[in-house]
């Protein structure tokens, strides 16, 4: 998983005010919003590696969020309650899947 809002995301919370955002996004506005319809959702019965993206720091790439974060999911926003693995890396949102970390941490937990 990476960047995903596995505990809902606060900004999608605070858009879903805006008539434009909800009619841009559909339905998918609803299905991260940090409520108990994602809180019910199993977790992976398997290993699962979790890469998130942020500074490394209290505030994160958006000072609007609360904690470090990646422009648009907070680190903590990623995680699962299980013992999955775990790794954070200095980007943003939509550069995660690009990154040599992000590939390099990928390419070793499908190894094990």
């Amino acid at each position: 998983m990476m960047g995903t809002p596995n505990q809902g995301a606060q900004i999608a919370e605070f858009f879903s005010r805006m008539k434009s955002y909800k009619f841009i996004t559909g339905q998918s506005c609803k299905d991260v919003r940090p409520d108990k319809k994602l809180a019910s959702l199993p977790e992976p019965p398997i290993p699962t590696l979790i890469i998130a993206g942020g500074i490394g720091s209290e505030i994160g790439f958006n000072p609007l969020l609360y904690g470090d974060n990646d422009g648009i999911v907070t680190v903590g926003e990623t995680r699962l309650n299980g013992p999955h693995q775990f790794k954070q890396v200095k980007v943003i949102q939509t550069t995660i899947m690009d990154h040599q970390d992000s590939i390099n941490a990928m390419l070793k937990f499908l190894k094990k």
